[in-house]
């Protein structure tokens, strides 16, 4: 999710030197399937951005389904600076222009592509559901 290649090569060879031996894992092995299915689907990142009632509707929207692949924060609007989001996040955030009026929107990332904002909690139900993109 960091887009950080060496941690991507540490989960690789960790996952590796586990391969042969999964079988023997008993009741384990789901945790090791699960890391697997993080290795290779793509990240769903839904970074809401904002506060107050409008926010906290498309951040429970972004956590009420699981999935294994997902991540899900929450930024207030003060922090979109260089320096105060994640690093792998920045140039995402920066260039992506602030909707109209809006007090709270959500962008949804699968992989390094990314959805244009979304300020409605069932654009973004539908955003995540879908296989399309």
């Amino acid at each position: 999710m960091s887009g950080r290649k060496e941690y991507r090569k540490i989960a690789e060879e960790t996952l590796a030197s586990f391969a042969g031996i999964v079988e023997h894992f008993g009741l384990y092995a789901g945790s090791y399937g699960l890391a697997l299915d993080r290795l290779l689907l793509d990240p769903v990142q839904v970074v809401v951005i904002g506060s107050g009632p409008q926010a906290e509707r498309l951040e429970a929207r972004a956590v009420a389904r699981f999935a294994v692949n997902k991540a899900v924060m929450r930024i207030d609007p003060e922090r979109l600076v260089p320096g105060g989001v994640p690093e792998a996040l920045t140039e995402i955030l920066l260039e992506v222009p602030k909707p109209t009026g809006a007090q709270a929107w959500a962008i949804v990332c699968r992989g390094r592509a990314c959805l244009p904002p979304v300020t409605d909690a069932e654009v973004l139900e539908k955003a995540l559901n879908s296989p399309a993109w």
